[in-house]
């Protein structure tokens, strides 16, 4: 797959609002919403980073970003399954960055 540098950002934008989604409902402590929503934003990052690593320009960026993200992912989704506030922030707060740096190199490397 050649991935666009407008794909690229279309499909960031996307996940960002989803994960803002995720982050607006563990606020108002729905964790059972959050967890669901986390789940759909998850299997859609998946997806998203399996049609990066088809892409030549994006495979060596993205398969090491990819690795740090999985497990971040997880302890986000821990969190929302314990109820845990504290540790969701802490763990949103990484993702978050993570995504920030993966979604620039990324899309640094497409243009």
């Amino acid at each position: 797959m050649d991935v666009s540098a407008t794909w690229l950002h279309d499909q960031h934008q996307e996940l960002d609002h989803a994960l803002a989604e995720v982050e607006f409902l563990a606020e108002r402590r729905a964790f059972q919403a959050a967890t669901k929503r986390f789940k759909d934003f998850e299997q859609r990052l998946l997806e998203h980073m399996s049609q990066e690593e088809t892409d030549e320009r994006l495979a060596r960026v993205a398969k090491a970003h990819h690795a740090q993200l999985a497990t971040v992912l997880e302890s986000v989704a821990s969190a929302l399954r314990q109820g845990d506030y504290a540790e969701f922030c802490y763990g949103v707060n990484a993702l978050g960055k993570m995504l920030t740096a993966h979604q620039r190199a990324e899309e640094n490397a497409c243009q």
